[in-house]
């Protein structure tokens, strides 16, 4: 139905009457549209050293700050949508080759196939 003139037009009226006006809509529907790789998305994922640990978690860079630290979002499993914006010094940060929609795939599945992900991925150094 969407794929009609009259349903674009009717998704249309309702996203701008309507869905615009609720509260985090619009970020929200751009980052659902980014893991689900409807928009191009150029962030590349991390492993992420939040307390001085041997443990990491998986997140998105989304920013470089202009004295090198990151803004990295730590996504919660398995609403990948929720999660945490983190400020973090480069040196906490380590850019992988993981893909990001095969990322968020996994974390959406809360870690299941996480092998099969990271033994198609290397990490980079």
């Amino acid at each position: 139905m969407l794929s009609t003139f009259w349903g674009r037009t009717a998704k249309d009226w309702l996203e701008e009457k309507v869905f615009a006006r609720i509260p985090m809509y619009t970020t929200l529907r751009g980052l659902t549209q980014r893991f689900a790789g409807i928009e191009d998305a150029d962030y590349p994922v991390v492993e992420v050293n939040l307390y001085d640990s041997d443990s990491r978690v998986l997140g998105v860079r989304v920013d470089e700050l202009p004295d090198g630290r990151h803004m990295v979002y730590v996504p919660s499993s398995p609403m990948v949508t929720i999660g945490q914006v983190h400020i973090l010094p480069a040196s906490r940060v380590t850019e992988t080759a993981l893909s990001l929609s095969e990322t968020i795939g996994c974390l959406a599945q809360m870690g299941l196939e996480a092998r099969k992900l990271y033994s198609h991925n290397s990490r980079q150094t």
